[in-house]
C-alpha cells in the first residue's frame, strides 16, 4: 500500500511541476531570474536566528558558515523555475481508505512558490518520503540533473537549521553538524 500511495504522490507532484514561470519566487511577489538570489538569503536569515549559535557547537557553526558562503556557486546550476508545495511531507498528505486501497485525496498546507524543483525532492528526501517507489515514477518522467546530491545538501541544510531554530532537537543538532561537515569536504 504504501508503494502505491508513493506512486500517487510522485504523479501528483509531476502533475505540479508541470506547471513552470518566467522568475523564481513567492506567487504573489515579482520573483528573481536565479534561484541562488531568494535561496541563499533564507539560509543567512535562518542562521542569523541567536538560537543556532546557541545550540550547535562552534566547529558545526564554522562549517554552516562555510557552506552557506558556497551555496549560491552550488546552486548556480538552477532548473527552470517551477511550481512546488515547499512543505510536502507525511503530514501534509491526506490519504483516504477506498474499496481497492489507499488514495491521495489531497495535499495541504502549502508554501507554493516558483523554486528549483530540485526543492521539493529533497525535502522528500529529508523525511525519508521520497522512497524507491516514488523516486523511480518521479525520475522516469523527470531525471535528476548532474550534481543533484551535493545541491540536495544544501537544500537540507535549510531544513536542518530551521529545525535546530524551531526546535533544538538533538537528532538535528546532529544531522546539522555531520551534513555541514560533509558540504566542507565536498564544496
Amino acid at each position: 500500500d504504501l508503494a502505491d500511495l508513493d506512486r500517487q504522490l510522485a504523479r501528483l507532484l509531476l502533475e505540479l511541476h508541470s506547471h513552470t514561470h518566467s522568475t523564481f519566487g513567492k506567487l504573489d511577489e515579482p520573483g528573481a531570474p536565479r534561484w541562488a538570489d531568494l535561496y541563499v538569503p533564507r539560509l543567512h536569515e535562518v542562521r542569523a536566528q541567536p538560537e543556532i549559535s546557541q545550540r550547535l557547537p562552534q566547529a558545526a557553526l564554522a562549517d554552516v558558515d562555510y557552506a552557506i558562503a558556497r551555496a549560491a556557486d552550488v546552486l548556480a546550476d538552477q532548473g527552470v523555475p517551477t511550481l512546488v508545495h515547499a512543505d510536502i511531507w507525511a503530514g501534509n498528505i491526506i490519504v483516504q481508505q477506498t474499496g481497492t486501497g489507499w488514495k491521495i485525496t489531497g495535499i495541504v498546507d502549502p508554501g507554493a512558490e516558483y523554486a528549483d524543483v530540485e526543492l521539493e525532492l529533497a525535502y522528500l528526501e529529508s523525511f525519508n518520503h521520497a522512497r524507491p517507489a516514488f523516486m523511480q515514477v518521479y525520475t522516469q518522467q523527470r531525471p535528476l540533473r548532474p550534481g543533484y546530491k551535493v545541491r540536495r545538501m544544501i537544500y537540507w541544510l535549510l531544513t536542518y537549521l530551521i529545525h535546530v531554530w524551531l526546535f533544538g532537537e538533538q537528532q538535528y543538532l546532529d544531522l546539522t553538524a555531520k551534513l555541514a561537515a560533509e558540504l566542507r569536504r565536498k564544496m
